[in-house]
């Protein structure tokens, strides 16, 4: 038995404590570190565990939200 669903219905389940940064990927609020502008809306995002993460412009208004708090 296989069930397929999308990242949308996954991020819907994972509640607010995560947020959309590419279409491949989401990540948990509080393990964000560090942001750093690359340009054209698009930042290089660094977690707590050190992993470097490039978050799509598509989706800055979701880290815009981050940023303000």
């Amino acid at each position: 038995l296989t069930h397929r669903s999308t990242l949308d219905d996954f991020h819907a389940l994972l509640g607010p404590a995560f947020m959309r940064i590419r279409r491949s990927a989401l990540v948990r609020r509080e393990a964000v570190r560090f942001c750093e502008p690359l340009g054209n809306g698009a930042y290089a995002m660094t977690l707590s565990d050190k992993t470097r993460l490039t978050t799509s412009r598509y989706y800055r208004d979701q880290l815009a939200s981050l940023i303000d708090e």
